[in-house]
């Protein structure tokens, strides 16, 4: 309905991004022609609504997306098979036990496309790699140990730099575990994976010897302090380390659908079978996978560290061994799962710490002071430029590795460095076929977020609340999303008649999300700019 008429769409749909046609020819062409002549018959007599122009996470501005279509190209395969991504960034990668920006890219991500599996964790995290994002944590208790206590043959897959993930866990030669003992992984009730649906459990550890009699028991049961006895599954047998010396391998036991409880543990010994484990065993890197899901998307970490900028990110790439093998066996860990040629976004949030650091940047064209436009580009093309090198190394197809520069969060503090830091992302993205790039200064503003208590503290602009990473995770996918398909109004991953009702609806009502050409103004205009958007497909 327009007014007081009756305007009957004919619409066509299908998977996108990338799924669809254009319309600019025969019977498609004539209708695009009739119905924007239609509409400009009517509107004319439509009253404009004024609008904000300030930039809001309620109104995702597509425009803040530098290399759309190379976005485009990442969530086409995300829609039609499983593909990982692993962030890079400072301590708002983590921010609190439940939050972070795994947290709130995590789900938004998920709300999106789906969650394939959980994040790829260490068997026993340390430090900050042991936090609760996403509702789940990774532990070992005692007898277990950390890896760097175990032979060189463990230990060599174990990440030393503190900002890199660091697995790994020795449970030593004669070490008992008690039938009560609660720790492994543990996710809770509101995990994107969706902990009622059907689970496969997957293990990396690494081979002690052909005559190793070490062996662990997997179960999966409701978390502490529910009883032990509320368990959901048992693996068939204990797993033993018995194994080529000094070899990782991956097992996985299935765990059927079913009620949860409060949530879900994943934990070596099985007290349903009475059975326990013993040492010497070696695990170091888990994560569970939904086994229903041929497609979705799974968020995982890969180097993070609170002060730190792209510089120590670069720094960090470029002291690792060409041929690392703790490093090369996290990045067969990111996308073993996956369900064909391994595909991963790497997504760089890095540019609020680099404002305070003017020592030389550290890539190939530097060195530039690494909090100027020049520094921070060189530095980021150096994470670049490191990461495909180890892609490479693995023999890995190149065309499959992708990366998201930003967005960063806004802040009323030195607010230019911001748009120095946007502007080295895009000109890293120029004539790039793998990077993109998504501008935090045009999603939302430090006003909005002090408003709306999205800061963690009032006097802590640099870190935020879990309201805050949720609705900038969502606020920056959406606008990622829009702007690898504008027509795609109502986000349900379709181009169809629904899109141009939904977006018509909102300018009726005068909402700030019609606003399509960003003018800050509701006029005619909009309308014209969607309908050719949509027409125009998502190819």
């Amino acid at each position: 309905m327009i007014g007081n008429r009756v305007v009957t769409i004919v619409g066509r749909s299908g998977m996108i991004p990338g799924m669809t046609s254009g319309m600019t020819s025969g019977p498609a062409h004539i209708l695009r022609s009739a119905f924007l002549g239609l509409l400009g018959c009517m509107l004319p007599v439509i009253p404009a609504q004024a609008q904000p122009t300030t930039p809001s996470v309620d109104h995702p501005n597509r425009f803040a997306v530098t290399n759309a279509h190379v976005a485009r190209r990442f969530f086409q395969l995300a829609t039609t098979r499983r593909v990982d991504i692993a962030i890079i960034g400072d301590s708002n990668t983590r921010g609190q036990l439940i939050s972070g920006h795994e947290d709130g890219m995590g789900r938004a991500f998920a709300a999106r496309f789906g969650t394939y599996a959980t994040r790829v964790d260490p068997v026993a995290g340390q430090g900050g790699w042991v936090g609760g994002v996403q509702g789940m944590s990774s532990y070992q208790i005692s007898p277990f140990l950390s890896a760097t206590s175990a032979p060189y043959w463990v230990s060599k897959f174990v990440l030393t730099d503190q900002f890199m993930p660091r697995a790994g866990a020795w449970l030593p030669t004669g070490a008992m575990l008690g039938f009560d003992m609660n720790a492994g992984m543990i996710l809770r009730p509101d995990h994107t994976i969706g902990i009622e649906g059907p689970l496969r459990y997957h293990l990396t550890d690494v081979g002690l010897g052909p005559a190793s009699a070490g062996f662990i028991s997997l179960s999966a049961r409701e978390p502490w302090p529910a009883p032990v006895a509320n368990q959901f599954a048992s693996a068939p047998s204990s797993w033993t380390s018995a194994g080529t010396l000094g070899a990782p391998r991956s097992r996985s036991f299935d765990i059927p659908p079913g009620p949860r409880g409060t949530g879900l543990a994943i934990v070596p010994v099985d007290p349903a079978l009475d059975r326990y484990g013993a040492g010497p065993f070696a695990p170091i890197w888990h994560r569970l996978e939904r086994t229903d899901r041929p497609t979705g998307t799974a968020y995982s970490p890969l180097w993070y560290g609170g002060g730190r900028s792209a510089r120590d990110v670069c720094e960090t790439f470029s002291n690792l061994a060409s041929v690392d093998p703790a490093a090369n066996q996290y990045l067969v860990e990111l996308t073993r799962q996956q369900n064909a040629s391994p595909v991963l976004l790497v997504h760089i949030m890095h540019g609020g710490n680099d404002a305070n650091f003017d020592v030389p940047s550290l890539g190939s064209a530097g060195p530039f002071p690494s909090n100027t436009r020049e520094g921070h580009l060189d530095n980021i093309l150096c994470i670049i430029e490191r990461v495909r090198a180890m892609w490479f190394e693995m023999r890995r197809p190149m065309e499959n590795l992708y990366f998201a520069l930003g967005p960063y969060h806004p802040r009323a503090i030195a607010p230019e460095y911001q748009l120095a830091f946007e502007a080295a992302w895009r000109d890293a993205a120029i004539g790039d076929e793998h990077v993109f790039v998504v501008a935090g200064s045009m999603l939302s503003t430090a006003q909005e977020f002090q408003a709306r208590a999205y800061f963690a503290e009032p006097t802590d602009p640099a870190h935020l609340s879990i309201p805050g990473y949720r609705a900038w995770g969502q606020a920056a996918v959406d606008a990622m999303i829009l702007a690898a398909c504008p027509g795609d109004f109502s986000l349900d991953s379709r181009l169809d008649a629904g899109d141009v009702f939904a977006f018509l609806n909102a300018w009726f009502d005068g909402r700030v999300t019609a606003d399509f050409d960003y003018s800050g103004t509701l006029d005619a205009a909009d309308i014209f700019a969607f309908l050719n958007a949509w027409f125009a497909g998502c190819d």
